[in-house]
């Protein structure tokens, strides 16, 4: 029998504490448990073939709020009149709601008994013949006016500290008020709608409505019109009627394109006859999102809206940045940046007031649809239109004072390059680059005053390169060709 050799035993490469050993198998587990892990944040699973419950509504109606959605096609219209609502669906492309999702209240709630003080810079209101501690709470905002309406914003309340105090979030930057009226509104809040395909087919109204709703997520979904008449008229995605924080990324939202409909609308919700505090929608961010439809956006009765890498194919009409007349209506601090606009340019009223739009592409603007629309341009006033690009349009048009129009690459357009009409007033249009256009490169018309043309190169334009029928216009360093 041979002899058995004996060798020594191999020694680990590392050895391991009891502790360490403990932290590597806690990790293994959390990521083994991750792939399902947003079932367990949920309190039901929804399923047409099982689950915890076989729709939506049965979920809602049961009282269950946080709602993990199976792949499966739901034909039904959901409505959500209460807060702390969340809708995940499983995959954005299966999990699909064939009906229209209407989520906040048809009316504001608001609270207005007794009056409140309050000095600059201070977070403490103080109330008289107010009885907060049960009607009011955490969350909700208050709107105290001032001399101008238009100032007035919202905000959150940090603690109900009694029937007569409360703690702002911010500090209030007015000047003192003291025994002022004010409103608390009471919208539903904490909305998170993520992984989902909506579409409607009954042509009833907007596919994804919020209205009178605060905290608002969407995520990740495709929203579109479906198979409805011709006759209808939808916009994908609407947040109206004084929403504030909304949060929105990473949406494809179709509409009919033969329709007067934008692809997501901010607006008042159809009131101008309440308080612009009331209806105006606050704190908007639209990020990495596509929309198709006869325009891009709406935004109107909105303040401090910011709309970035975006892509709109726009069918026949321009994306607006308004204001609809009526109780001092009025959209403020719009931000519109890198951002890609395929047929469609933007129109912004003049009663808009810091408006800017920047590092944007535009092009293929002229286009003719059904009612005869052609040559879509730029309608500017009281806004800055910096660094961006715009080619196969009809021109940019500045119709106001106090426009900046610097940096821009306006070419091959099919009217003017450059326009500045009668109304146009204390507008500076320097650095710009304008070629090849049909008309003339920077034109500027008889009543337009006090304006600045500076450091542009205009050359190759069809008609002229630079032409100035206003008075008291400051022209320099242009290059003309």
């Amino acid at each position: 029998m041979a002899d058995i050799e004996l060798k020594p035993l191999p020694q680990p490469a590392q050895t391991f504490s009891f502790t360490q050993l403990r932290q590597m198998f806690q990790t293994i587990s959390s990521k083994t448990t991750k792939r399902d892990s947003s079932i367990m944040t949920y309190q039901v699973t929804v399923d047409p073939i099982g689950g915890d419950y076989r729709t939506i509504n049965a979920a809602l109606t049961a009282g269950k709020k946080r709602l993990f959605i199976r792949n499966g096609t739901y034909t039904e219209d959901v409505t959500i009149t209460a807060g702390d609502v969340i809708l995940i669906g499983e995959n954005k492309e299966s999990t699909i709601i064939n009906g229209r999702v209407i989520i906040g209240p048809a009316s504001n709630d608001t609270y207005v008994v007794g009056t409140v003080s309050t000095i600059a810079g201070s977070t403490i209101i103080t109330g008289a013949s107010t009885l907060w501690s049960a009607n009011l709470a955490v969350g909700q905002s208050i709107s105290i006016p001032r001399t101008n309406p238009n100032s007035m914003t919202k905000y959150k309340i940090k603690s109900v500290d009694s029937d007569t105090q409360i703690t702002l979030e911010q500090p209030f930057p007015a000047t003192m008020v003291a025994g002022t009226n004010y409103v608390v509104y009471k919208h539903l809040a904490n909305y998170t709608v993520s992984n989902l395909t909506i579409k409607d087919s009954s042509g009833g109204g907007h596919i994804l409505l919020f209205q009178y709703a605060r905290d608002i997520i969407v995520n990740n979904c495709i929203i579109y019109n479906g198979d409805i008449s011709a006759s209808s008229n939808l916009t994908p995605l609407a947040i109206t009627s004084g929403c504030v924080n909304v949060q929105i990324s990473n949406v494809i939202c179709n509409g009919k394109t033969n329709l007067t409909n934008y692809a997501i609308a901010v607006y008042h919700g159809g009131s101008t006859t309440q308080t612009y505090a009331e209806r105006v929608n606050e704190n908007i961010s639209i990020t990495n999102c596509s929309g198709y439809a006869r325009a891009g956006f709406l935004v109107d009765w909105a303040r401090g809206c910011n709309i970035s890498n975006c892509y709109f194919e726009q069918a026949s009409s321009s994306s607006v940045i308004q204001q609809t007349a009526g109780a001092g209506g009025m959209s403020t601090g719009i931000n519109v940046s890198n951002c890609t606009f395929h047929f469609g340019a933007i129109s912004c009223a003049t009663t808009n007031l810091g408006v800017n739009v920047s590092n944007c592409t535009f092009n293929s603007v002229a286009i003719t649809d059904l009612t005869g629309m052609a040559g879509q341009s730029f309608d500017l006033s009281k806004c800055t239109f910096n660094n961006n690009t715009i080619y196969g349009c009809g021109e940019v048009i500045i119709n106001g004072r106090d426009v900046i129009c610097i940096g821009n690459i306006v070419n091959a357009n099919t009217t003017n390059g450059i326009r500045l009409t009668s109304n146009a007033s204390r507008s500076i249009v320097s650095g710009n680059s304008v070629r090849d256009n049909a008309g003339t490169g920077i034109l500027v018309d008889a009543g337009a005053t006090s304006n600045i043309i500076t450091s542009n190169a205009s050359l190759g334009n069809a008609t002229a390169q630079y032409t100035d029928n206003g008075t008291t216009t400051t022209a320099a360093n242009n290059v003309v060709a």
